[in-house]
């Protein structure tokens, strides 16, 4: 599981620049750290 989240972590923190309302990549891996519906949810729309 710790592997899985990993990969979707740093696969968010990839795509994530210019496409959410984080100014700071570090709020945005807590953020989805926090809220890994939210993190699987975003990959998928994307």
């Amino acid at each position: 599981m710790e592997q899985a989240m990993a990969c979707i972590n740093h696969l968010v923190l990839g795509i994530l620049p210019g496409k959410l309302k984080f100014r700071y990549l570090p709020h945005a891996r807590r953020y989805f750290a926090a809220h890994p519906a939210e993190a699987l949810d975003f990959i998928t729309r994307i």
